[in-house]
């Protein structure tokens, strides 16, 4: 079951370290972490964070975060994002940037278009009435922020 949490776990991960400053220690590098892994459902026990020796020299800090026992979910655990829907990304990135993805009524074409020599699958998603609005599927996937900002401009909201 751990396995099927290994998305979640790195962008918790990856949440928690954007609020890290250069100076911080190990104990509240560890202490964000286990507040983001009870916000994602993950039980924080049974997880080390160390800082590897020298990892300041390269000018970046490095930590080694060990899984020591299999972790199991809080019983309210929400369901793990699927990271393969480009609906579900996109969501999710709004919602991180404070903007609620359900009044948007966010859709998803998904079409294979043939050409003389071959196809290609279009993914697209559209924002509910908003004629013009697309965005691609597959690019959200890659970078759902860019979406987010090009979704809150022509919203008129700031961030």
């Amino acid at each position: 079951m751990w396995a099927n949490r290994t998305p979640a776990l790195a962008e918790v991960m990856r949440a928690a370290t954007q609020g890290i400053t250069s100076g911080s220690s190990e104990e509240e590098f560890a202490n964000v972490l286990a507040d983001g892994l009870k916000q994602a459902g993950v039980n924080p026990a049974g997880i080390e964070i160390r800082e590897v020796e020298d990892s300041r020299i390269s000018g970046a800090r490095q930590f080694l975060v060990t899984v020591k026992t299999a972790v199991e979910p809080a019983g309210n655990a929400p369901e793990p994002l699927d990271l393969t829907d480009p609906v579900a990304v996109l969501k999710n990135a709004l919602k991180g940037a404070g903007v609620d993805p359900e009044p948007l009524n966010l859709t998803m074409s998904d079409e294979l278009i043939h050409y003389p020599g071959g196809a290609y699958r279009s993914r697209q998603i559209s924002l509910g009435d908003r004629g013009g609005d697309v965005y691609d599927g597959d690019a959200v996937l890659r970078t759902p922020d860019v979406a987010v900002i090009e979704i809150m401009n022509r919203l008129g909201i700031r961030a």
